[in-house]
C-alpha cells in the first residue's frame, strides 16, 4: 500500500498541511465510492481503468455537492476541499453554523 509521506511534499512549502488536506479530500472521495459500491479496499487492485469506473460513479453526486464554483470547467482539489469545508463534510464540530434562537 503507498501513502503519501512527508518526504514527499517536502518541496511544497507548508507540505504537511497540504498532505493533511489531501488525505481528508480522499476520505471524502472513498466514503462517496463506497455509498456507490466502486471502491476496491486492495490498493494494488486499483487501475486506469477502475479509476475511471469510480469517477463515473461518483462524479455527478460529488460535483453537485463540492464543486460548485464560478469557473466554467475546471477546478483545483483546493477549491474543491474547501467547498467540502463549507459543506461541513469533515463533519467538524467547529465548523457547525450558529443557529440563533427563536
Amino acid at each position: 500500500m503507498y501513502a503519501l509521506d512527508s518526504r514527499n511534499v517536502a518541496f511544497i512549502q507548508k507540505g504537511n498541511s497540504v498532505r493533511t488536506k489531501m488525505v481528508s479530500f480522499m476520505t471524502i472521495v472513498e466514503r462517496e465510492a463506497r455509498a456507490k459500491d466502486v471502491w476496491i479496499n486492495r490498493p494494488r487492485d486499483w487501475d486506469h481503468g477502475s479509476v475511471t469506473k469510480m469517477w463515473n460513479a461518483i462524479s455527478h453526486d460529488f460535483s453537485l455537492k463540492y464543486c460548485k464554483t464560478k469557473r466554467a470547467k475546471e477546478l483545483s482539489w483546493s477549491t474543491a476541499y474547501s467547498n467540502m469545508s463549507k459543506a461541513n463534510a469533515f463533519n467538524n464540530k467547529r465548523n457547525k453554523r450558529y443557529v440563533a434562537p427563536a
